[in-house]
């Protein structure tokens, strides 16, 4: 339907999209326009786009895994155009290109803020937690249907971060 020759099975970032917007500079938390550069760091993705002279940091809404959740922007010193080439170290490093008009190349490196190198993940359990029981469902529909069920229950279970697919296995 509509793309007879995409493979769906990996995960793509292309321009446009769910934030639409056409534009020469980045407009944040309206569109991936052109990504160049993109690169993960923890429970964060880096994107540099050809338009515009930043370096984007987004998340994955942590229910709603179709979803970017914009976080910040990371814009270079006056003068510097980043060419959209960079890599994420473990350690929280950032080593880019960088072009300095009109013929000077360079190399750098930045280390990430504090609250983009140990911010935990969000915790799916907390939202559980704080949600009410709904006791009718759980007795009535849930107890009742098999399929709905397991997929509640194992929905739980990896929240919790249980290893309760493959039991000899440490979690």
């Amino acid at each position: 339907l509509g793309y007879p020759d995409r493979d769906f099975s990996r995960l793509r970032l292309v321009y446009g999209g769910q934030y639409g917007g056409l534009g020469s500079h980045v407009r944040n938390n309206e569109s991936l326009h052109e990504p160049v550069g993109v690169a993960t760091f923890r429970h964060y993705i880096f994107v540099a786009e050809a338009a515009g002279n930043a370096i984007s940091v987004l998340k994955v809404h942590h229910e709603r895994f179709n979803e970017f959740i914009f976080v910040t922007q990371l814009t270079p010193a006056e003068g510097v155009q980043l060419t959209g080439h960079f890599s994420m170290m473990p350690t929280g490093y950032m080593w880019f290109t960088y072009n300095i008009l009109p013929n000077s190349f360079g190399l750098a490196s930045l280390f990430l803020d504090e609250g983009l190198r140990v911010s935990p993940p969000t915790d799916g359990v907390i939202d559980i937690a704080e949600e009410c029981v709904n006791s009718t469902w759980y007795d009535t529909d849930l107890l009742d249907n098999e399929t709905l069920y397991y997929e509640h229950v194992g929905y739980l279970l990896n929240l919790s971060k249980i290893n309760w697919v493959w039991p000899l296995l440490p979690d």
